[in-house]
């Protein structure tokens, strides 16, 4: 039986992350199937013939941590391996990651592309009103003089496993005006999930002990969480579940001025993605309206996630129960974006997202991201600067790099560093593809032209 974290549920608070997956890129018009779950109805009429992702990571850790012999489980669990080290304040956190498996988006028709997509996705949210209690968890630390009082903890982690068939097709077209519609249809595989809420949470520690702790605790925990911080060992299915995602998109052309049969002037869209379930064998359910304890050793929090647990478990005799054929809602997400194309190839790119995570975790407030990008490409090779502000973090900026099958880049390459008192964590993606471009698409970028057929 899982034994429910008490305090350690305030160790992931301290995680500081980008909002976003694949920030930047994502927006392209060459972007392909890295992008087709968030904006279905893009993926019609799409630049290549072919677009096939072979792998794609995208993972939020300390930049140590890239260059460390442990990268490989840190990136399998989305970069929470032991937590990767984040102990520093924070009074909100959004943590976005994915890996994509072989994903495939061909263009079946002149006006229709068909895709496969598969992806293991993580979201992580937090909202606390004391972020000091993350201490606890520091061993940097040389002592502790840590005090709260009635203090709040809403912590989110929920992780799937997607596998993906999409259709999107162009349903109205008259002069330079077009409508496009896509949807996925996916089965979902849980892949993790805690949801916890403490209330009247106190705590007074100094030195290396924590001299008093008490606080109400309502929280659902799945097995899988200890293989994944522990081990960073990620299970791929346990029961199966469904989603669902659907976007529209108005196109307003201009083939002059904005070459490429994929191309516009300016679009507008939006999308509903995430409308589902997942399913898990088995939880527990933890809770307890007084927990209250004294002189705790530091120690205790400084052991594996499995064996802290076990103990706080014991010390705090919290009520535990045995959940089976339980099921988490999926945090749907609303988009709506427009982009405009200022001269050939300079574009910017706005964007409104909305995720309902009150969805998977009742007391957790909505999650808002707005996000500008001005980007400049072609078939060749693209340049994205993605800004972002969220109710969860004040503002990003990052870049990305495209360079025909190879993508790389960060959401907060040019910002992580400056949020020393909200942990530094690096947002850091890179893509493997192979892409077919559609005849269509090759475009003489001098005579604004398309390229002759030698």
């Amino acid at each position: 039986m899982y034994r429910i974290p008490l305090l350690l549920t305030l160790l992931f608070c301290s995680f500081y992350a980008s909002s976003q997956n694949w920030a930047g890129f994502e927006t392209g018009r060459f972007s392909g199937i890295s992008s087709a779950n968030q904006r279905p109805a893009s993926m019609a009429p799409m630049p290549y013939k072919v677009d096939i992702t072979l792998f794609g990571l995208h993972v939020n850790t300390q930049p140590k941590n890239l260059f460390s012999k442990d990268f490989l489980k840190v990136a399998l669990s989305g970069g929470f391996k032991n937590l990767s080290g984040f102990h520093e304040l924070r009074n909100r956190t959004s943590v976005f990651s994915n890996l994509q498996g072989p994903s495939i988006q061909v263009q079946a028709h002149e006006k229709v592309a068909l895709a496969f997509s598969w992806n293991v996705r993580y979201l992580w949210l937090s909202d606390l009103t004391e972020p000091k209690v993350a201490q606890l968890f520091n061993p940097e630390l040389e002592s502790l003089e840590l005090q709260g009082e009635n203090e709040t903890v809403n912590i989110l982690y929920t992780g799937w496993d997607e596998f993906g068939l999409g259709a999107a097709g162009v349903v109205w077209d008259e002069g330079f005006h077009s409508i496009s519609l896509g949807g996925f249809a996916k089965l979902v595989f849980g892949t993790g999930h805690m949801d916890i809420a403490m209330q009247n949470v106190n705590v007074d520690a100094s030195g290396n002990t924590v001299n008093h702790a008490d606080f109400s605790i309502d929280a659902t925990v799945t097995d899988a969480m200890n293989e994944l911080v522990d081990d960073g060992k990620l299970r791929f299915a346990d029961k199966v579940g469904y989603g669902f995602d659907f976007g529209f998109e108005y196109k307003f052309l201009n083939p002059r001025s904005c070459p490429g049969a994929s191309n516009a002037r300016a679009k507008v869209g939006f999308s509903i993605t995430d409308i589902g379930k997942a399913f898990y064998n088995s939880a527990t359910h933890s809770s307890k309206t007084n927990a209250s304890a004294d002189s705790i050793s530091r120690d205790v929090f400084h052991n594996s996630f499995t064996n802290t647990t076990d103990t706080l478990q014991q010390i705090f005799e919290l009520n535990e129960q045995a959940l089976t054929d339980f099921n988490v809602t999926l945090p749907m997400s609303v988009r709506v974006y427009t982009e405009v194309n200022i001269r050939r190839r300079l574009v910017v790119y706005g964007e409104f997202h909305f995720l309902f995570a009150q969805l998977a975790h009742p007391d957790m407030p909505m999650y808002f991201r707005f996000n500008v990008t001005p980007r400049f490409e072609d078939d060749r090779f693209g340049i994205y600067l993605p800004l972002t502000t969220t109710n969860y973090t004040p503002f990003d900026a990052g870049l990305a790099l495209r360079l025909k099958p190879l993508v790389f880049g960060s959401g907060n390459l040019f910002s992580f560093w400056a949020y020393e008192e909200r942990g530094k964590a690096l947002d850091f993606y890179v893509t493997l593809k192979i892409p077919i471009l559609n005849d269509d698409e090759r475009i003489d970028w001098v005579t604004m032209n398309r390229k002759k057929k030698r």
